[in-house]
Formats: structure tokens, C-alpha cells, sequence
């Protein structure tokens, strides 16, 4: 997806656009991600799920984190996407210590994904479609208005 999302404008913004709409990310991954967008990409995770998502409880806003560095959106520097092979199976005191040290991390976006949302959200040419000009709307009407007649 990485790749995807750094493609030329228009094509990267709306990837980018269309997994962030898509019913694999949750509406608190989706939260969290246009945050990150807006605060310039880097946010520590205890400050994420404390300060932004603290009413949903910490294993709603861990599971978000998990989906968007899963999805290329969040680097993955916070090991929290699990992969196919890795042992789950831990004692209570060494998850207790991974937690710890996964909420004084931070969680940073994708300089691919980054780009190409401030890109889409920035601006309308990042749409797939060209934008059709007023000339083209009057052009289309007068056309139109023949046909009734």
C-alpha cells in the first residue's frame, strides 16, 4: 500500500483518500489518522491514548493503532501488527513491560501516506476526476436546451 500511496497526484492522494474511507479501518484508526495528518505526522502513543481516545478504553485505541500501521499508514516502528509465525504467548510481566515501553513511542506516519492526505485534503485536483470548468457546464446546458426544444 505504501507504494500505492506514494503515486502521482491524483492517483496516491485517492488510494490514500479510499483506505482511509474503507470499512478496514475503524472510526477510531480513522481519528487517529487525520489527527496525525493535521499535527504534522509524529505522536507519542500514551499522549494518543490518553489525551485523544481515553472514553474508549486503551485496547480500542491499541487494536487502531494495530490496523493502521497493518494498512502502511503508521511506520512500523511500533511492533504492534502482528505477523504470521510470531509467538503471542508471553508472560504477564514481560506484556506489562511491552506496554510501557509502546506508550513512550512514537507513533509516526507513513511519509507516503502523509503526503499524499495533506495533498487530498488540501487541494481538489487530487480528485481521479477531471474538474470540469464553467465553460463546460454552460456549454453543456445550451447543448442540452437544444434537444428540449
Amino acid at each position: 500500500l505504501r507504494a500505492m500511496y506514494a503515486l502521482p497526484a491524483p492517483r496516491g492522494p485517492t488510494v490514500a483518500a479510499a483506505v482511509l474511507r474503507s470499512s478496514c479501518i475503524t472510526d477510531m484508526a480513522r481519528q487517529c489518522a487525520l489527527r496525525l495528518v493535521a499535527c504534522g505526522g509524529s505522536f507519542k502513543v500514551g499522549l494518543i491514548v490518553e489525551g485523544w481516545i481515553h472514553r474508549h478504553g486503551r485496547r480500542d485505541a491499541l487494536l487502531a493503532l494495530r490496523r493502521l500501521e497493518s494498512m502502511g499508514i503508521l511506520e512500523p516502528t511500533l511492533g504492534l501488527a502482528s505477523r504470521p509465525g510470531e509467538d503471542v504467548d508471553e508472560e504477564a510481566e514481560a506484556e506489562d513491560d511491552k506496554r510501557a515501553n509502546l506508550m513512550g513511542k512514537d507513533a509516526c506516519l507513513t511519509p507516503e501516506f502523509r503526503d499524499s492526505m495533506k495533498l487530498y485534503l488540501a487541494t481538489s485536483a487530487s480528485s481521479p476526476w477531471p474538474i470540469i470548468e464553467r465553460e463546460q457546464i454552460d456549454a453543456f446546458k445550451k447543448k442540452w436546451r437544444g434537444y428540449q426544444e
